[in-house]
């Protein structure tokens, strides 16, 4: 240990310790805005559309609210992403990059939990068709079965005269 080392604060040996192991620059904006914003307003163009069509879409009222709201969460994160992608930069205004993709992440995981419940609730909504249509198969073999049965009492007597 040297002397002097009590003294000064600790440097480290290299100016950017993790730059020097990433393939990215990030001196600027991590994407270039012209490669970010189209995509980024396609995108949300396409979310907007989707959500027009869920509000007048003919589905179970459960499954139309759990896509729209999983579609909102999209259509908000999208922006960010783009915002963090070509706008910040992350040398300069790393306390916003961090919250920033911090959010970002945490919509995303947001939008796969969503994605969770509504395959759980497509799975509820499939066990109870399939047990309406059960029910349905049975009350017409049933009504089958009657007019079949119905129909040979009916004729037993005639045929016995």
């Amino acid at each position: 240990m040297r002397a002097d080392s009590a003294t000064r604060p600790c440097q480290r040996p290299y100016k950017y310790p993790v730059t020097h192991l990433l393939a990215v620059d990030l001196s600027g904006p991590v994407l270039p805005a012209w490669a970010v914003f189209p995509v980024a307003f396609l995108a949300m163009f396409v979310l907007a559309c989707h959500i027009l069509a869920l509000w007048n879409a003919d589905m179970p009222s459960s499954r139309r609210r759990i896509r729209m709201f999983s579609s909102m969460l999209m259509l908000l994160a999208t922006p960010l992403i783009a915002w963090a992608t070509a706008i910040l930069v992350p040398e300069t205004q790393a306390r916003a990059w961090v919250l920033a993709w911090t959010a970002i992440t945490g919509l995303l995981c947001i939008v796969l939990l969503i994605a969770l419940i509504d395959m759980v609730n497509n799975y509820r909504i499939a066990a109870r068709d399939r047990a309406e249509a059960r029910r349905q198969l049975r009350e017409s073999q049933r009504r089958l079965l009657e007019d079949r049965l119905g129909g040979r009492q009916k004729a037993a007597p005639e045929s016995g005269r």
